[in-house]
């Protein structure tokens, strides 16, 4: 990653940097005034958007260390300090970039978040900083027992996404936290309607593991999508290159988003643990590295509703980025497939370990498997 990629990144919430294989000249870090103190749990972050405007930042296209994953890691313990970190480092970023003074410059501790737009001289800054926290620790078990909590109720109630938010509801009581949960419910009324004349027609499933140069433009291709009554639900299995980044900017932009974030179980778990989640009776699963074509939803949904045997369609073919035809010879189109979520139910999930043909024997065993036969996707031939 060059530094024009690295300021696209900051700009866009792209991957920037694994911090703790980051290498520095140490004379342009202590003229940046080092390490802020304010910015405790997301020193490095901050550290990079004020290093970006003073020296070229780049990334090595190498595998230097092993990343451990485990409970008792910072960006578990501290999930929501680090999130509000990281929220406000972004927004004094842009203060930054728009050649206005930085408050935060000289700070030692963060103000409170109710008092933001006071402190930035900007009205809606503190709405914007925690919609993204509540984005960024909506499934930590321990940000739901921290002030995490205070921060998502006051989101729903200042008229923040109540989408999916039932769900964080049911968690609170899975915790053992009920008390917690119920003002979730006051906050919001509406979030215990479980399926309702609200409930979206579609769930749009993608499983992401390590896909950050290409996850970016497939979210972007579903969110373009000419049929709109969809809920866009996203794991992110313990990816380490920063994938995380980019779908949680995504998702702090536009509500039809919901995340998961968990450590790497692998794609069959993930995919089961879409399908429990889904909102929708219908699941169209996509990957991370393939690019929806805007109709490729409107199309599938239009088939399906034409024939009510069909429990699972999707597209004959796709095109590649220069348009030319790519066939896949086996069943269905994995990555563009629409399925009837009732049908894993009856079947102890959907996936096990062959994912695509497992799946096109599920559909046409039970309901009936169709092809649109038309081209609905572009595909990515990526290394991966």
């Amino acid at each position: 990653m060059k530094h024009e990629e690295f300021l696209h990144n900051i700009a866009n919430g792209g991957p920037l940097l694994c911090h703790p294989v980051v290498m520095y000249r140490r004379d342009i870090v202590l003229a940046q005034g080092g390490y802020h103190a304010a910015f405790k749990h997301c020193e490095d972050l901050d550290l990079w958007l004020r290093l970006a405007s003073a020296t070229q930042m780049a990334n090595i296209p190498e595998r230097l260390i092993k990343y451990r994953h485990y409970l008792g890691q910072v960006s578990k313990r501290h999930a929501t300090e680090q999130q509000v970190g990281a929220a406000i480092a972004y927004e004094a970023w842009r203060m930054r970039d728009a050649g206005k003074p930085d408050p935060t410059a000289d700070l030692d501790k963060l103000p409170p978040s109710e008092e933001l737009d006071a402190f930035f001289g900007e009205p809606g800054l503190a709405a914007r900083v925690r919609a993204a926290v509540t984005n960024g620790i909506l499934h930590s078990p321990i940000a739901l027992r921290d002030n995490g909590f205070d921060i998502i109720v006051h989101h729903i109630g200042e008229g923040g996404s109540h989408r999916g938010m039932w769900r964080t509801v049911a968690r609170l009581l899975k915790l053992g936290e009920p008390a917690r949960a119920a003002p979730v419910c006051r906050a919001g009324p509406q979030l215990m309607a479980a399926p309702s004349p609200a409930t979206p027609q579609v769930t749009v499933a993608l499983a992401v593991y390590n896909n950050a140069p290409y996850v970016g433009e497939a979210i972007d291709s579903i969110l373009g999508q000419t049929f709109t009554d969809f809920e866009f639900l996203i794991v992110n299995d313990g990816s380490t290159d920063g994938s995380g980044h980019v779908i949680d900017a995504r998702a702090a932009s536009d509500p039809r988003i919901r995340v998961i974030h968990q450590q790497n179980r692998g794609l069959i778990a993930s995919l089961n643990l879409l399908f429990a989640e889904a909102a929708a009776p219908w699941v169209a699963r996509t990957d991370g590295d393939n690019i929806s074509l805007p109709d490729r939803l409107g199309k599938q949904m239009a088939y399906i509703k034409a024939d009510p045997r069909i429990g699972a369609a999707a597209g004959d073919r796709g095109v590649d980025l220069a348009g030319n035809g790519c066939r896949q010879p086996r069943c269905l189109w994995r990555g563009l497939a629409l399925y009837r979520c009732a049908l894993p139910a009856a079947h102890g999930g959907l996936f096990h370990s062959s994912a695509g043909g497992q799946l096109a024997a599920i559909g046409a065993g039970i309901g009936r498997g169709g092809s649109a036969h038309r081209a609905i996707l572009h595909f990515l031939g990526t290394a991966g």
